[in-house]
């Protein structure tokens, strides 16, 4: 009897003797020779990449240089740049692209375009409109910084301060902390801050104040202000040029590890900025006459500001309008101090005075307004500006390193 596999070998030599399988075999021959190797052919990628821009000015810019930084959803994909306001044409670009040597007032819009390894370009580029305000950096000419602390709930005066800095559309605006109440929550800042203050929300650098901390973390500031130009939220405190000035914004509401740290970076900047002049401003003020009084909470970062020469400070938190001859950290005057100024005085509601303090040189407790800082080369020269139908006034003046 003949083993399975023997039959099976068997079967095979007498299916492949056929005559009809023979044919069909000699016919795949001749397929293969006259069309040669079947080649599997995939559909063609039509479908364009996806731009984004992840870094870039957007509304008012301090100074004359912009940097863009972008990226596709295709990896291989190279740019195109095209700045509306400079360029007539589309150019290749690589990220970060920069301008420099913008003109000031002049308002550009900066647009990127992927191209994908399969050629598709994206029909819709990413795209920043930015207007540069000068007074980034140079020492030329002046610059303006106005602003107040103390500022939106939700009443008129709010809106009167903001018509105030919205009437200055030239000057960078800084807030001197307590810029939402009553908890400095998101919607704190969305149903009030942003009706009155936010239409100039691209120019503004602010700093935090306690109630920014009845929010845990100060979470509603931090969400609000991320992303606006030059500003840091995380950590709370930065530095920027504007004109021949270094300009600090501060946050007093830290403590512990994190002041320190807040300290080393402020002692390292001061140290290595090649400005001529220094401002800063933070929320808790050392020496007020107002109903808080003197604080505590700032006399380590005016101590730091005072040993490199710093020449002004601003503070919020008594909600009245106060300046003060130079002053040390411990708020007695002092001729190699500090002028100090305390303008809590952005909206909400006034207060009365408290005990005067030494150094007190002009006070005001039944004003809403703003500070206007213009500053030069040299020196600063400033006013407070009174919201409409109210008629006090204060004006000061400073050299820088005096």
């Amino acid at each position: 009897m003949m083993r399975h596999s023997e039959t099976m070998r068997a079967a095979s030599r007498l299916l492949l003797s056929h005559p009809i399988v023979c044919l069909l075999a000699a016919l795949a021959v001749m397929v293969l020779w006259v069309l040669g190797p079947i080649k599997v052919v995939h559909a063609a990628d039509t479908t364009p990449p996806d731009t984004t821009i992840t870094d870039g000015p957007s509304g008012d810019l301090t100074g004359t240089t912009a940097k863009f930084t972008f990226f596709s959803n295709e990896a291989g994909s190279t740019f195109k740049c095209k700045l509306v306001g400079q360029d007539s044409t589309r150019t290749t670009c690589s990220s970060p692209k920069d301008y420099t040597n913008l003109t000031a007032g002049t308002q550009y819009t900066f647009k990127v375009w992927a191209k994908d390894a399969a050629g598709n370009i994206d029909p819709t580029p990413a795209t920043r409109t930015f207007t540069p305000r000068g007074g980034g950096g140079g020492t030329e000419g002046s610059t303006h910084l106005v602003g107040a602390g103390d500022i939106a709930s939700q009443g008129d005066a709010d809106v009167a301060t903001g018509d105030l800095i919205d009437a200055r559309p030239e000057a960078i605006v800084f807030t001197a902390g307590d810029n939402a109440y009553p908890m400095g929550s998101l919607s704190n800042y969305t149903n009030k801050y942003e009706p009155a203050w936010g239409p100039f929300k691209a120019r503004t650098r602010p700093s935090p104040g306690n109630h920014e901390y009845m929010t845990s973390g100060a979470s509603g500031y931090k969400t609000y202000f991320s992303g606006v130009p030059e500003v840091s939220t995380n950590p709370t405190y930065y530095a920027y040029n504007l004109g021949a000035w270094r300009i600090y914004s501060l946050d007093s509401n830290l403590t512990g590890a994190a002041m320190n740290t807040q300290l080393n970076w402020l002692s390292d900047d001061l140290a290595s900025t090649n400005t001529t002049c220094e401002l800063a401003y933070w929320h808790h003020p050392v020496a007020s006459s107002g109903q808080h009084g003197p604080t505590t909470l700032g006399r380590q970062l005016f101590a730091e500001l005072d040993s490199a020469g710093a020449d002004l400070v601003l503070n919020g938190h008594d909600h009245n309008y106060e300046r003060f001859e130079k002053i040390n950290s411990s708020g007695q005057p002092s001729a190699n101090g500090i002028v100090e100024i305390v303008i809590g005085t952005g909206g909400t509601d006034l207060r009365g005075q408290g005990f005067v303090q030494p150094g007190s040189q002009k006070r005001n407790f039944d004003t809403h307004g703003i500070v206007d800082i213009n500053l030069s080369s040299t020196g600063y020269s400033g006013e407070f500006v009174p919201v409409p139908g109210t008629t006090f006034t204060d004006n000061f003046s400073g050299t820088c390193g005096t």
